[in-house]
């Protein structure tokens, strides 16, 4: 697996070394261009019959955090959202605040030489690897639930989908001593959560129930959208309390453990291999840029692993098709076989 990833790594590390003017100083990397290579990373999200109102909650924070530019001037969201559904209206005729089957893709472009960050010389290490480990916790818990809630009918089954909101409501944490979280403390880059004690205080703290409750408004949403009239009683915001003591149920704990490894799993692979570089880095006159190259390249690959195990429970085996779009391409152009969503930083 991780040889699928050295090939683009090294041309990426190759870029970020050639603009940093330190590539004479790395005799066994020879670089013939540093320009026109770009790393992407493409998100899809299919619906069949798809709602107004579902569209709006999956495209929102995308348009939101890499295109508000585009509405400025006096545009609107709401604008470009009402004649999206007038447009889509006029040639299918589906009716009012009906999209019908939809396929939306999403698509960030970066730099090739982004993955130099990597290569970076760091002074503080240990509170570099907990800031990365706290970005890791947010991103992978936004993410998740976007896939498994694909089909949001899931939320009928309680006792399966409260174990994936409270994981994704727990604060992102490097320390937690059951009474506050800490983003910046601890030895090391996650906390306990193999304590049982500990991992249901984080599951029932009232952090994470603050936290799952500002997102219950949107679910109740997307359920009355789908017609799921009857589950929605159960998302209704006095009843945070409720999915979170279901999570930390016998059953549910179960489900929130495996969560919990596969995210500790991460940041600490994460945390492994930043130290690894930074140790070549600091033998730079003897070292090899290629000893990092392979061993980011064994991060990438430890990253699908992980995902391996954790979509082994079939109750998150839906979860495969984000596994599967996890490791970013590297490009050095863009063909568009069908319209996209897209930002290009």
């Amino acid at each position: 697996m991780a040889k699928r990833f050295i090939s683009s790594l090294s041309i990426g590390l190759a870029a970020a070394i050639a603009r940093r003017g330190a590539a004479e100083s790395l005799p066994d990397l020879r670089i013939h261009s540093s320009e026109g290579a770009t790393w992407s990373y493409r998100l899809l999200y299919t619906k069949a019959g798809m709602k107004r109102a579902e569209l709006e909650a999956i495209t929102r924070p995308f348009i939101t955090q890499f295109m508000a530019g585009q509405f400025a001037q006096g545009s609107s969201l709401r604008t470009f959202y009402n004649q999206l559904e007038d447009t889509a209206n006029k040639i299918l005729h589906n009716g009012p605040k009906t999209f019908g089957d939809t396929c939306a893709a999403f698509e960030v472009t970066l730099p090739g030489e982004t993955v130099g960050a990597w290569m970076a010389p760091l002074i503080n290490v240990p509170a570099t690897a907990r800031a990365i480990s706290v970005a890791i916790q947010i991103a992978l818990k936004d993410k998740l639930p976007f896939f498994y809630l694909n089909d949001i009918s899931k939320l009928a089954n309680l006792a399966s989908s409260a174990p994936l909101l409270a994981w994704a409501s727990i604060p992102p944490a490097t320390a937690f001593d059951g009474n506050a979280f800490g983003a910046n403390r601890g030895n090391g880059v996650f906390w306990d959560h193999v304590d049982v004690t500990l991992r249901k205080a984080g599951a029932t703290h009232t952090s994470t129930q603050a936290n799952l409750r500002a997102k219950l408004a949107e679910y109740r949403l997307r359920l009355e959208e789908a017609g799921l009239h009857n589950t929605i009683q159960f998302y209704q915001d006095d009843q945070a309390g409720t999915i979170l003591n279901s999570a930390a149920s016998q059953f549910g704990d179960v489900l929130l453990a495996s969560l919990l490894t596969f995210e500790s799993q991460i940041v600490n692979k994460a945390n492994d291999a930043l130290n690894d570089v930074q140790k070549f880095l600091s033998a730079a006159a003897t070292g090899s840029p290629s000893q990092a190259v392979s061993r980011l390249a064994q991060f990438a690959a430890d990253i699908v692993m992980a995902f391996n195990q954790l979509i082994g429970q079939s109750t998150f085996a839906d979860l495969a098709s984000f596994r599967g779009r996890w490791p970013n391409s590297f490009r050095g152009g863009i063909a568009c076989d069908q319209p996209r969503t897209r930002k290009t930083a």
